[in-house]
């Protein structure tokens, strides 16, 4: 439940974010080209959220959590919305 919710959300946000899933910088505006790469989306909620749920997985998650399921729901249905979720999900994931 708690994953469908979130896409419709992000769905609701994309078209206004999908953008800013890939910019450096941070929200009040600063265009830090150079900036760490730690900071590549951090002008978008969306991403900041995403990349929150993909550190849960950095940290060591217990492999029989009973939220595993919807965790890796929620990030299919997230890079099916498009080419911008996947090149989020490919930059997150290499870091």
């Amino acid at each position: 439940m708690f994953q469908r919710l979130c896409i419709h959300v992000i769905q609701r946000l994309r078209p206004v974010h999908a953008h800013l899933y890939l910019q450096p910088g941070m929200e009040d505006g600063s265009d830090d080209m150079d900036g760490p790469v730690e900071d590549i989306g951090s002008r978008s909620c969306v991403t900041r959220f995403v990349k929150t749920l993909l550190s849960i997985m950095e940290h060591g998650v217990k492999p029989h959590s009973k939220h595993l399921t919807e965790y890796f729901a929620f990030l299919y249905e997230f890079a099916k919305m498009g080419e911008e979720e996947v090149g989020l999900n490919t930059q997150s994931l290499s870091h």
